[in-house]
């Protein structure tokens, strides 16, 4: 979600919604730890990360609520000095730190006062939060089947701007905070192709065609072991969903990108034996200066840092 100010909700292109050029610099954050990966002239990669405090971040139920500006700033700060990242980079937080909302209108509104009261008013039936508190971050799309999708990002004001002020502190400041779901998927130009992401706590799905998003869900899952049945069920009813109900036919490219190891090979195996969908081939990850730091952090963290710094090919 870009910066700006409260209350103000952004017309843009999804492909803007990625900074051009890519990055130099990019950050992930999550309950556990806290990375940055920089992207030198010669095309090497360096790493760092750092723990993240228990306590340091409060997710609520419309994603991150609160932080501590103390805790997080010396863990950016140490991370910062091991880096030495650009000052304007991207970061990457989880998909569950804010909320996903997939609008269709048959005329969007063209002024940007309308828009911000109608987005709003739909806003104020789906989330326990005040519509005044969220940051909101519009981006239209073009017409499918008479509808204009509008994709709608949105997070607890307070806590963004909390997590903004912690990066200040440090001399960082972020060109674009991005949820994981869509790290992913940038680059999505043409084609069919669905996004499937899992997290501590959430499962995320995202289908675009022909770079149009027709499906946005995030699913609580419940802490501990256990979670592939729940899982499985998702995948089967996005599969009945996406073929019956969005009548999206041909076939479809899937990336999965799943922190549980066990969520990842059942779900590869799922896709694979779907007719009429291909998984997208491994990534080519590029060489790291730091390896052992980029093996603690595990493909699915480190992915979509280097997909927005354009130091992976998938």
């Amino acid at each position: 979600t870009p910066r700006h100010q409260q209350g103000d909700i952004r017309r843009m292109n999804w492909k803007k919604f990625f900074t051009s050029p890519a990055p130099t610099t990019a950050w992930l954050l999550d309950g556990d730890s806290v990375a940055a990966v920089r992207r030198d002239g010669d095309g090497s990669l360096h790493c760092a990360v750092e723990a993240m405090p228990q306590g340091t971040c409060d997710v609520g139920p419309v994603g991150l609520q609160a932080v501590d500006r103390d805790r997080l700033s010396a863990v950016l700060g140490a991370v910062q000095g091991r880096i030495d990242g650009a000052r304007r980079p991207a970061v990457v937080v989880p998909t569950g730190w804010v909320r996903t909302q997939l609008f269709h209108f048959t005329d969007l509104p063209r002024r940007q006062s309308e828009l911000d009261q109608v987005v709003r008013w739909r806003l104020k039936k789906l989330l326990p939060v005040l519509p005044s508190e969220l940051r909101v971050s519009a981006i239209p799309h073009r017409s499918v089947d008479g509808q204009k999708p509008l994709l709608c990002m949105v997070g607890v004001e307070r806590a963004i701007a909390s997590l903004e002020a912690s990066f200040s502190a440090g001399g960082v400041d972020p060109g674009l905070i991005s949820p994981r779901l869509f790290a992913l998927a940038n680059g999505i130009d043409g084609g069919r192709q669905l996004v499937v992401q899992q997290e501590e706590g959430y499962l995320s799905l995202l289908l675009a065609v022909d770079g149009v998003p027709r499906l946005v869900r995030t699913k609580p899952l419940a802490g501990g072991v256990g979670v592939e049945p729940v899982v499985q069920r998702e995948l089967q009813l996005a599969h009945r969903f996406i073929r019956s109900d969005l009548g999206v036919t041909g076939e479809i490219s899937v990336v999965v990108s799943a922190e549980n190891t066990s969520v990842q090979d059942e779900s590869t195996r799922w896709w694979r034996d779907q007719d009429g969908f291909r998984l997208a081939p491994a990534a080519d990850l590029p060489p790291m200066v730091d390896p052992e730091i980029a093996t603690r952090l595990g493909e699915a963290r480190l992915i979509p840092m280097l997909r927005l710094a354009q130091g992976v090919d998938r």
